[in-house]
């Protein structure tokens, strides 16, 4: 995934900073583990790579509106960064409620699936609004004219 996205940015700052979602998402979910004594699992670990290419989307997403407003007219970042935020608010929350609802489920590895998303999912969405947009925000064009 890193690899993709130095390629599709082109530039270390961009790819680094689109990370950052997915990075809080994993951290916080293996926190969510350890506070509630899961334990790694088959599921959990294929549900890693899931949660990654979900979760780097956000990432993708903003940091793509905050070089395009750089190039476009070197403002301070994401003038409509309500409505971007609102479009991450509902893919966030379709996948929440459509891997949230595994966790009703009898089987224990399906429950584990749904915990492990769901939790790494609303992670992502908290790093995205409270992480990354926040730092995109703060940029200046002086200080991020290698995102452009």
């Amino acid at each position: 995934v890193a690899v993709y996205l130095l390629l599709h940015f082109r530039r270390l700052s961009s790819a680094l900073l689109a990370l950052v979602p997915a990075l809080f998402s994993l951290i916080a979910l293996f926190a969510f583990m350890r506070l509630t004594g899961q334990k790694l699992n088959l599921i959990n670990l294929v549900s890693l790579p899931l949660l990654i290419g979900i979760d780097v989307d956000y990432g993708i997403f903003l940091v793509s509106l905050a070089r395009r407003r750089m190039r476009n007219d070197g403002s301070n970042v994401p003038a409509g960064i309500s409505a971007s935020a609102h479009s991450v608010m509902v893919s966030a929350g379709a996948n929440v409620l459509g891997f949230g609802s595994l966790i009703t489920t009898s089987v224990p590895a399906i429950r584990s699936l749904g915990w492990a998303v769901g939790v790494g999912v609303i992670a992502c969405f908290v790093g995205t609004l409270f992480l990354l947009a926040p730092i995109l925000m703060g940029h200046r064009k002086n200080s991020i004219e290698g995102m452009a």
